[in-house]
């Protein structure tokens, strides 16, 4: 492939597609039938009216892209290309910017060649002696189902009785998707501590992340069934995640060092010297280096153990506090 067209589709079509071309130029010509089959999530024609888009490119420096309107009695829409020189070809749908749709957008895309199904997100061939003069190239769009997710937050008192919340509260949120794919919400009170996020893939699963909250616990409840962890598959229909913060009981806990001389005295250690302690808590570790003036804490980044670290003026000495 050229330099001119990689430049030409970098910025537009999958890296998956532009691997395809190859120079390999031929003198037959042939003619090749595209059509675009729209599906329901069941697989039956899905009747709308629309345009799909694709692009065909060759060895050769040439681009092309065709407009095929969708019938929308029938869900199908269909173009004949005549004249194709026989050359390595490539052909990719694309959207009305000429962004290739990949698999994982709204629809599940399958493309067929004269009536075998690619593996790739593409059709990739040449016409040649060996080729029916008429290639036969289909696409299918089927649906991919969607559903909804309403996340609600509630807060519970020490007896486990719901308590209102207070209107200063706020509490962000991140939704992640298979992908790492994330989007970021703060329940409060201007949308009543509830949202509702839409477009979700139904069977996809997403982790849902909280900032901690000092002095409570958290836990989820997902369409009415307790949740130990964070992470959701999404079901047909619409979906409801509670977010659970529990008031709980904390403590504190002050660590010195103190290193025994030769002569039996405990001493505080000089500003040049480290020291690493290992605290294991339920289920995060936290991993703390501290000097003189300073000290370092590592902690899980995502845990039901939260604290505070302030130093003390003495060397060696620094307190832990709000520890479930």
């Amino acid at each position: 492939m050229s330099k001119r067209l990689k430049e030409v589709l970098a910025n537009r079509l999958h890296i998956s597609f532009l691997e395809t071309i190859e120079n390999d130029p031929c003198d037959f010509v042939g003619t090749m039938r595209i059509t675009v089959r729209e599906q329901q999530e069941d697989g039956t024609p899905w009747l709308h009216e629309t345009t799909r888009h694709v692009k065909l490119c060759d060895s050769q420096d040439v681009c092309r892209e065709y407009d095929i309107p969708i019938d929308a009695q029938s869900g199908t829409g269909s173009v004949v290309v005549e004249y194709v020189e026989g050359v390595q070809l490539a052909l990719v749908q694309v959207d009305e910017n000429g962004q290739q749709m990949l698999h994982e957008d709204e629809y599940a895309i399958t493309y067929k060649l004269d009536g075998e199904e690619s593996e790739m997100d593409y059709i990739n061939f040449v016409f040649d002696e060996r080729s029916s003069e008429t290639r036969e190239v289909e696409i299918i769009n089927r649906r991919i189902p969607l559903t909804s997710l309403h996340i609600e937050k509630v807060v519970l008192d020490r007896d486990g009785c719901r308590m209102p919340i207070d209107p200063q509260w706020e509490f962000p949120i991140r939704i992640v998707d298979m992908r790492g794919c994330e989007q970021c919400f703060t329940l409060n009170v201007e949308n009543q501590f509830h949202i509702v996020i839409e477009q979700l893939r139904v069977g996809n699963r997403y982790t849902i992340e909280e900032m901690p909250q000092r002095g409570f616990s958290v836990s989820y409840s997902f369409n009415d069934v307790a949740n130990v962890d964070n992470v959701f598959e999404m079901t047909q229909g619409e979906n409801h995640l509670q977010i659970i913060n529990a008031q709980s009981d904390t403590t504190s806990i002050t660590i010195e060092k103190y290193i025994r001389s030769t002569c039996g005295e405990l001493c505080r250690p000089n500003r040049f010297e480290e020291f690493q302690v290992r605290i294991i808590a339920w289920s995060c570790v936290f991993l703390v280096f501290y000097y003189i003036l300073f000290f370092f804490i590592t902690f899980c980044k995502y845990s039901n153990c939260f604290l505070d670290c302030s130093s003390k003026d003495n060397s060696g000495s620094f307190s832990f506090v709000n520890f479930n």
